[in-house]
């Protein structure tokens, strides 16, 4: 993961930003943003379904990550996390009428 980090931000010309002092906010504040795209218009999309997921997912990750850095977790929080976002975006079918 850290490699994704240093090629996105080392793009940019911001790579002193991978020091832990920054790197759990910056992951933090990149949770928030995918849990909270899980949960916009959740009603109309899948339910909320795929947004408590990414919750567990996003929760595993940071855990698994700077808590107890346990690869294990820290992979299995980016898979869910990656279950959830393609749940979420699957295509929900057209309700058939009895009327038409």
């Amino acid at each position: 993961m850290l490699p994704a980090y240093a090629g996105l931000l080392g793009s940019m010309g911001l790579a002193f930003l991978l020091q832990n002092v920054y790197l759990l906010p910056i992951t933090v504040v990149a949770m928030v943003v995918v849990v909270g795209a899980l949960g916009f218009r959740a009603n109309r999309r899948r339910g909320y379904g795929p947004l408590v997921l990414g919750v567990v997912a996003a929760s595993l990750l940071l855990v698994g990550k700077f808590a107890l850095d346990m690869a294990p977790m820290l992979y299995a929080g980016i898979v869910l996390l990656i279950v959830a976002s393609v749940w979420n975006s699957w295509p929900v079918r057209a309700k058939i009428s009895a009327n038409s």
